[in-house]
């Protein structure tokens, strides 16, 4: 709510018990459909519904409590463009095998080729070079966007890798892949916690 950038913020969760937690700060709240796979489809139900209005979309999910406003910063650069429509993030990483951090692969303007839980791209060679990169999971979408996801199917990448953005590569939607330099904790299983009050210990 500090991020000068944003006219609204507000949460979109799908537990009674959270939203009451959140509403004792005064912070506005939505209770969207258990059936919500995930925080996309949490804006897009807003979103269609018209419980909020906007042009860019900021999806900001709870376990990455990290982000700062420069990785923000980072997030929106190019949206001065009027063909963008998704924006996220990468951070560029030594080689790691680890399922859980997902890479993703770029062409030369940053438009994303794949994202994966594989570690991509392959050196066959090994006296090859190439730079490696873990997607960071924040999005910016453009409303129009945020409709056509909502007509998108299920691919069979998506329900390979598990992961949303494959089927919106191919459903033919463009993604824009923006650098940061600033390293984020995601929390996506339990050891993860521990590292997390670590970096809070270290940052205090």
């Amino acid at each position: 709510m500090r991020v000068s950038y944003f006219d609204q913020v507000a949460f979109a969760v799908d537990c009674k018990e959270l939203a009451n937690i959140i509403e004792s700060y005064r912070i506005p709240v939505f209770l969207t459909s258990a059936d919500c796979r995930s925080g996309t489809d949490r804006l897009i139900e807003l979103a269609v519904n018209n419980k909020l209005c906007g042009d860019i979309w900021v999806n900001w999910q709870g376990d990455e409590p990290f982000i700062n406003q420069k990785i923000i910063s980072d997030l929106l650069e190019g949206w001065r463009f009027p063909e963008c429509k998704i924006t996220t993030l990468k951070k560029q990483i030594e080689p790691k095998d680890d399922p859980s951090l997902v890479k993703v692969v770029t062409d030369k303007n940053g438009k994303a080729l794949y994202f994966s839980r594989a570690l991509i791209p392959h050196c066959r060679d090994k006296e090859s070079y190439v730079k490696f990169y873990r997607h960071i999971g924040l999005y910016a979408f453009s409303y129009k966007t945020l409709c056509q996801i909502s007509e998108l199917e299920s691919s069979e990448l998506e329900q390979c890798e598990q992961l949303e953005q494959l089927r919106w590569l191919e459903g033919g939607i463009d993604i824009q892949v923006n650098e940061t330099k600033f390293e984020t904790i995601g929390i996506d299983h339990p050891h993860h916690i521990d590292q997390a009050e670590q970096y809070l210990l270290a940052n205090a």
